[in-house]
């Protein structure tokens, strides 16, 4: 799974003050649609180009690959499940 490169986000996303993880995760269930990532998380489409863009060059992911958006998609499931039970105990 992908877990370091979320976890590089993440990081990514604390030091700068930005959300690349939840446009990640919005793209994802956008099914990889910029315009509709867009205007669920109600910023211009040149926003999500940019911060996927930004995504590519922090991880050195790949998103031109069903394979790594397969990876992605679990690997967010399964961190979501994660921070849930964190949060429950």
């Amino acid at each position: 799974m992908l877990f370091s490169e979320i976890r590089q986000l993440e990081e990514y996303d604390r030091m700068h003050g930005v959300s690349l993880v939840r446009t990640l995760r919005t793209y994802l269930d956008c099914l990889l649609n910029q315009s509709r990532t867009a205007a669920t998380l109600q910023v211009n489409r040149s926003t999500v180009i940019r911060h996927l863009e930004t995504i590519r060059e922090v991880t050195g992911i790949q998103m031109e690959k069903s394979s790594v958006i397969l990876l992605l998609r679990l690997t967010m499931a399964e961190k979501y499940r994660m921070d849930m039970v964190k949060t429950t105990q």
